[in-house]
């Protein structure tokens, strides 16, 4: 065996669309967004999960914008590092916006309230109730939940690894 250090082995393909949604750090943010707010937050509701949930989402909604962007946008598949880089500068972005001004956290609210209400359909037809109109969720700006801002770097570091390995 020689005294060389052995290249890590990679255990992600970022060559095709959403490849990065496997890594390791994505894969543990998006279990802890699920536990935390069907398990932990229920169990425990304060400050801490509340935070939790933050950090989770800081660290895996990057990723997912940047996967959905490489499936609409062909280009962006030949630029993953990129890609990531304004998803993580989108990210942040709406995430301060929302949590500073009512205007941003009015624009979040609505948002979500038409990405759900899809699920809301589905739901009032499996139990034979009438269809729900579209609306807006609950949503109280935290400003203090701008602590979990750095959890940004973990994206951030994915997207340099992907530009330093030549995938852009």
């Amino acid at each position: 065996m020689s005294g060389q250090a052995s290249l890590p082995v990679r255990t992600v393909r970022i060559d095709v669309p959403g490849g990065l949604l496997l890594h390791p750090a994505v894969l543990a943010a998006i279990a802890l967004f699920v536990v935390n707010d069907h398990v932990f937050k229920p169990a425990h509701p304060g400050w801490l999960t509340g935070k939790l949930s933050d950090v989770a989402g800081l660290v895996f909604f990057p990723v997912l914008l940047a996967a959905v962007a490489e499936l609409v946008i062909p280009v962006a598949r030949r630029h993953v590092g990129a890609t990531l880089l304004i998803a993580v500068a989108v990210t942040g972005l709406t995430y301060v916006a929302m949590l500073v001004s009512p205007a941003g956290g009015d624009g979040y609210r609505w948002f979500i309230g038409i990405v759900q209400w899809p699920f809301r359909i589905a739901g009032a037809l499996a139990a034979g109730t009438p269809l729900p109109a579209i609306a807006p969720v609950r949503f109280a700006a935290d400003p203090t939940d701008l602590i979990t801002l750095p959890a940004l770097l973990v994206p951030l570091v994915l997207a340099i690894q992907a530009r330093v390995h030549r995938l852009d």
